[in-house]
């Protein structure tokens, strides 16, 4: 039985490259896309401190928020890296390996978005609770 055309061929290695390349391309630029709103908001974290300090007085912040607010650092670094980490991705040689490697970005980002996201809403929730009693 003759072998099929090289052109027809659906698997051959040109267009496995191919995807291999555009797979690699959407896992960066999805990873891009995420990021934006990560790097925003670990970068104006120091401005949701201030505002909570403002509304709250001296009182104690969530232990989330205290912990956000005093490794500010930490977050900023991170939310910059993983952008960086889907760049590295593209080169990678091995596509299963830069697929599984994709999606374990994809988790970090959506998991430091949570947290952050979730940790600067908790004082907002008392502060809306101190406006309703005192009314």
């Amino acid at each position: 039985m003759p072998e099929p055309a090289p052109e027809s061929n659906p698997f051959s290695n040109d267009r496995l490259a191919s995807l291999s390349r555009a797979l690699r391309f959407f896992a960066a630029a999805f990873v891009f896309g995420l990021s934006y709103s990560n790097i925003w908001l670990a970068v104006h974290i120091p401005y949701f401190h201030q505002l909570f300090h403002d509304m709250l007085g001296n009182k104690p912040l969530p232990p989330e928020t205290t912990f956000v607010v005093e490794h500010v650092s930490l977050f900023v670094i991170v939310s910059f890296l993983l952008p960086v980490a889907a760049c590295v991705l593209i080169f990678f040689g091995d596509l299963v390996r830069a697929i599984y490697f994709a999606g374990v970005i994809v988790i970090a980002v959506y998991a430091q978005i949570f947290f952050q996201w979730h940790s600067l809403i908790l004082p907002v929730e008392t502060i809306i609770q101190n406006m309703q009693t005192s009314n």
